[in-house]
């Protein structure tokens, strides 16, 4: 059964992020391109992505913003978002899993394998702002 904002008995400060619970999206939540990759991020996210700075507690700013949601008010950008940042936190500096390239050739007695870890960084998500 749907609950419509009319027979809300909650103020809208209240009712908004419950709705937002029940449909498992958070109040507000951003979607940024972080070094080619699209993440979708919300204040306290914790994230894996390649690593672009290096230091242990260094501050981080993302402006490259394609879409803000913030409760019922959706803002996006043709393709970036003007003026929008979220900031962030590195957590610390990791590598991601190994990845193994096999080349062969039949018949030829031809293997190689070669390996590969991508420096990754872990961040968290501190404010968002349009």
């Amino acid at each position: 059964m749907p609950i419509s904002f009319a027979e809300a008995s909650l103020p809208d400060r209240v009712f908004i992020p419950k709705i937002c619970e029940l449909l498992f999206l958070p109040p507000m939540f951003a979607i940024v391109d972080i070094a080619g990759f699209q993440e979708k991020v919300a204040q306290g996210d914790t994230l894996e992505v390649p690593r672009i700075v290096s230091k242990d507690g260094q501050k981080l700013t993302l402006d490259r913003v394609l879409l803000v949601v913030n409760g019922d008010n959706i803002t996006f950008g043709m393709p970036l978002l003007s003026g929008a940042t979220v900031e962030a936190e590195i957590l610390g500096n990791t590598r991601g899993e190994k990845i193994r390239v096999v080349k062969a050739h039949k018949r030829k007695r031809y293997r190689r394998v070669h390996g590969h870890r991508q420096q990754m960084m872990k961040i968290q998500i501190g404010k968002i702002s349009v």
